[in-house]
């Protein structure tokens, strides 16, 4: 500084008069006359430095008024040197900016820098200025503070090219966002490259983590890793560049599709580097997976960035420390454990920095140990990092901390490079892309850029479409132009962003669906500068469509020609979403009295439905099909047959309902039913004439032996009676002598033994006959099909006298009945027709097993278990092969020759079981015989069917 601006610093701090006081230039007398020759040349030399410098040099009391004035500052601030001296510096400051001079200078008083304040001041024609500044303290030879020197940069282009590349870097990352795509480059030598921030959105992890090949390769899997393996070996070894699309895992294990695009740079024949595009085409991916399948689901990309965070105690050793700390220093999280927050601090700010700290501890709000916002920090490997920091107070286990979120704005610092680089690898990204990529003006929607895949769905170069200002509108399909037009223009008067589907006519006239994506350009203020939009030729996927359309179609015909009633049931809420017309007219009821409503309440399920588990969630992986019935508006009941089948629709577990009307199947079934029955009788009524005819003929027989000995014994009564009242009169002996040889002859004795007995047999012989016409008379008797009390014991006996003829050849019966169990509630003609159906089976079994006539027993059990009454017949046939044991209970299924049997037996018995709401099971071993198991429910609430 030279002596002439030395002599206008007026230290006693009273109002520049332009004139040093006579006390101020004795002292300067005395300091320089102090130097030496050697110290003048130095000042000298720093004078002509400050004289020289473009930055703006001043110096200030105080109480801040100006003393110093250098070129550089009337370059900037206009001001000459004669026109500024003694001005307040507030002449400097624009009346919109705050600033608390008396604090700056309290500051400056306290000997305390202030360095690279960043900040706008206000020329002398009134133009704003973004300046950097740094003020330091201005000493006497004592060492006393007299005023202030500020060194300022006009940072005005700074500023300005910082913002062009904020905006042109929100352009880039727009563009690739909106269009899914980002850029990445490696060195095949290490496989370390860059990517852009969309690839790790793609890939779901952290921007901030070190790109490599390894680390991208990872998200691939089985034929996918395959694929991209055997392309980079290509391009690495050969230079082959390739275009996949390809299926990855993400971090946080979403599937998604990509296209990668790689493409190898070769130098002096050298493979250099290895660079491509990385899209995420997931969307496109999945309209064509639902056609398939319509599982897939788009998911949400979120981005995270943390900062460092240090917490240290008020001693300034660091207690904490997060990972992104780790990333960003090099440290290990034990390296930087108990060690001074000095570790981090340059050379230059050491200097009293743990005292700033203690005192930021004592007083946070006054004493905070701050840097400049924009310093630079030190890394592990001696790097310096330029970060922003920001500082507050907290208590942890009862002690002070302080906690540092550090942020790294080397990124800031770079932008502009990496902006250029971006912008490189943009413009490889989108002219590789089959997505047509535009910009257009937001007002007149003409197009100002637009890549290469616009030659693909409309058959124009870029020059030419970029020619033609109105050519968008022309290529739009004359049907859809008008609400295509009236669409974007009403997007574009309120700033929305667009999405749609439309026809356009390429060059050769052909039609094409596109699905355009559009939003907006916005500049620093939010305001809307230009329309940025993704198109996509969707004509394939639209064909699909429509023929999937045709598909549905033809399905939904279908089945109204079977007059299948569908539902469709939401698995979780078990509430009906959907139905067709068919379910509806068989119910009589709209569509809106159906929806929305449980499966329960429309299909009139009772609590023991078996599509649904014990805690009433439908069953999720359950196929099933069995009889019921509904009712409908008319309380008429109409017998269904139930098919309920899980499926996913749109990515939602739902569960299908299908019906039929089985009224008029239910009326031929009981038509069978009944024939059946009859049939039944009519064999076992051929059984008991034959059974009747043998206690008949002891009757017979009995009765003509009677009659016999009747006639003798009258005869001689006849004779005894004329003799004896001959005998009265004449007294003849010769009488008695024919008397005795009459009685002889009659065999009386003989008579009195055997008569009687004959008797008992034809009583015997009458009451068989009375006993099975008894039993046959309550078998056949079709009761009431409505629960009542049954004795089944006494059933069952009645059961096996009618059936005797069956089982009587080869069979022995033996019954074992529970004396407590007499009477169940159940529908008496259905039970007898169940057991008598299953003991003839047996029967079957026994005589096809029977071996030299020896007979085999059939056992007939019944006891109580819990709830419930079983009932088991078992046979020693020769059992049911295991590969017809599932199929006994269909209907006419059977083994028998033609003419045996109907194949009806046992499915009557399944379809009785079902209407008891009972259960019945068998076990079966080859060449032991077979037991069936019939359990019925002792109480009509209850349900055997699990």
């Amino acid at each position: 500084m030279s002596a002439k601006k030395n002599e206008r610093i007026n230290s006693s701090g009273n109002k520049n008069t332009g004139t040093p006081t006579k006390h101020e230039q004795d002292n300067r007398a005395g300091y320089f006359s102090s130097l030496s020759f050697e110290e003048k040349i130095e000042q000298s030399r720093l004078a002509a430095l400050v004289a020289s410098s473009d930055d703006a040099i001043l110096g200030a009391k105080l109480d801040g008024t100006i003393t110093d004035w250098n070129s550089g500052a009337e370059k900037i601030f206009g001001y000459t040197h004669d026109e500024i001296i003694g001005k307040s510096i507030q002449i400097l400051v624009p009346p919109e900016i705050s600033v608390d001079k008396k604090k700056i200078m309290d500051r400056i008083a306290q000997g305390e820098p202030i360095n690279q304040y960043e900040t706008i001041r206000m020329g002398k024609d009134g133009t704003r200025i973004n300046v950097s500044t740094s003020i330091s303290p201005i000493r006497d030879p004592k060492g006393n503070i007299i005023g202030a020197s500020a060194i300022t940069r006009d940072i005005t282009q700074r500023i300005k090219d910082e913002q062009k590349m904020k905006s042109q870097a929100f352009l880039l990352e727009e563009m690739g966002h909106l269009a899914k795509v980002g850029g990445w480059e490696f060195d095949p030598a290490t496989g370390k490259g860059a990517w852009t921030n969309e690839i790790a959105r793609i890939q779901d992890i952290d921007q901030s983590v070190e790109a490599t090949v390894d680390l991208g390769l990872s998200f691939f899997h089985g034929e996918n890793r395959e694929k991209i393996d055997a392309a980079l070996k290509e391009a690495r070894e050969n230079g082959t560049p390739y275009d996949l699309e390809l299926e990855l895992i993400s971090a946080t294990g979403q599937k998604k599709w990509i296209r990668t695009i790689g493409k190898p740079k070769i130098e002096n024949g050298v493979i250099t580097s290895i660079r491509g595009a990385f899209q995420d085409i997931t969307d496109r991916k999945q309209i064509e997976f639902k056609l398939r399948n319509s599982e897939k689901k788009l998911y949400d990309i979120l981005e995270s960035i943390s900062d460092a965070l240090v917490v240290v105690n008020d001693e300034g050793d660091i207690t904490m420390v997060n990972s992104a700390t780790i990333k960003m220093f090099g440290y290990s999280s034990k390296e930087l454990l108990h060690k001074n927050i000095d570790i981090f601090v340059p050379a230059q700010h050491k200097d009293g920095h743990k005292e700033k700290c203690a005192s930021y501890f004592r007083s946070p709000t006054k004493n905070a140990p701050l840097w400049n916002k924009d310093i630079s920090i030190l890394t592990r490997d001696g790097t310096h990092i330029p970060v922003d920091i920001a500082l507050s107070l907290t208590s942890i286990d009862g002690q002070p901390h302080a906690v540092a979120s550090i942020r790294d704005i080397s990124k800031r610092r770079k932008a502009e490079e990496a902006l250029a680089a971006s912008e490189t690898k943009f413009r490889l990204i989108t002219e590789n892309l089959k997505e047509m990529i535009y910009r257009a003006d937001h007002k007149t929607f003409t197009v100002n850029y637009v890549n290469k895949a616009v030659e693909d769905i409309y058959g124009y170069t870029t020059a030419e479409w970029l020619q033609s200002p109105h050519i968008w509108e022309e290529t739009i399909h004359p049907n859809d132009r008008e609400i295509v037009l009236h669409f974007f223009r009403n997007a574009a008067q309120e700033f929305k962003d667009v999405k749609m589907e439309y026809r356009v006519l390429d060059r050769d006239g052909n039609t094409h669906w596109v699905y355009d994506s559009m939003t907006w350009e916005k500049d620093e203020s939010g305001k809307q500068v230009a329309i940025l939009g993704a198109m996509t030729d969707i004509t394939e996927q639209k064909q699909a469509l429509i023929y999937l359309e045709e598909q549905e179609r033809f399905l939904r015909d279908i089945l109204h020609g079977i007059k299948a009633a569908i539902i469709i049931i939401d698995y979780e809420k078990r509430s009906v979403v959907d139905v067709n017309d068919e379910f509806l007219s068989i119910v009589g009821r709209k569509k809106e009295q159906i929806v929305g409503h449980t499966c329960g309440e429309v299909l009139q399920c009772d609590k023991d439905c078996p599509k649904c588990d014990e805690s009433g969630n439908i069953t999720p992986s359950l196929v099933f099909r069995k009889r019921s019935s509904i009712n409908n508006s008319k309380g008429r009941r109409i017998p269904v047959e139930e098919s309920f089948i899980p499926v996913t629709i749109h990515g939602r577990k739902r569960v299908v309902a299908v019906l039929f009307d089985v009224t008029e199947q239910e009326a031929l079934e009981n038509q069978l039913a009944y024939s059946q029955k009859l049939e039944s009788i009519g064999q076992l009524a051929a059984g008991l004439a034959h059974e009747i005819n043998t206690p008949i003929q002891y009757v017979a027989g009995n009765l003509s032996y009677l009659n016999e000995s009747f006639t003798k014994v009258m005869s001689l009564l006849s004779f005894c009676d004329e003799s004896f009242r001959k005998l009265a009169n004449t007294a003849d002996q010769s009488l008695l002598s024919k008397w005795e040889k009459k009685k002889k002859e009659a065999d009386i004795d003989f008579l009195n033994d055997d008569v009687p007995e004959a008797f008992r047999d034809t009583l015997f012989g009458v009451e068989q006959v009375s006993s099975i016409v008894k039993a046959m008379r309550k078998l056949s008797h079709p009761g009431s099909e409505k629960r009542q009390m049954l004795n089944i014991n006494e059933a069952i006996d009645n059961i096996i006298t009618v059936s005797r003829n069956e089982w009587k050849y080869d069979s022995e019966i033996f019954t074992n009945f529970d004396p407590d169990l007499k009477t169940i509630p159940c529908m008496p003609g259905s039970f007898n027709q169940a057991i008598l159906n299953i003991l003839v089976n047996a029967a079957h079994a026994n005589t096809e097993a029977a071996v030299n006539g020896k007979k085999k027993p059939i056992t007939i059990t019944t006891r109580k278990d819990d709830n419930f009454a079983e009932i088991t017949i078992s046979d020693e046939g020769k059992g049911i092969p295991l590969e017809i044991r599932h199929r006994i209970f269909d209907p006419f299924f059977t083994t028998k020759e033609v003419g045996k049997g109907t194949g009806q037996g046992l499915g009557i018995v399944h379809s009785i079981m079902q209407k008891h709401k009972g259960v019945i099971n068998f076990k079966s071993v080859p060449d032991k015989g077979t037991t069936f198991s019939l359990r019925f429910p002792l109480k009509p609430g209850d349900d055997a069917i699990s």
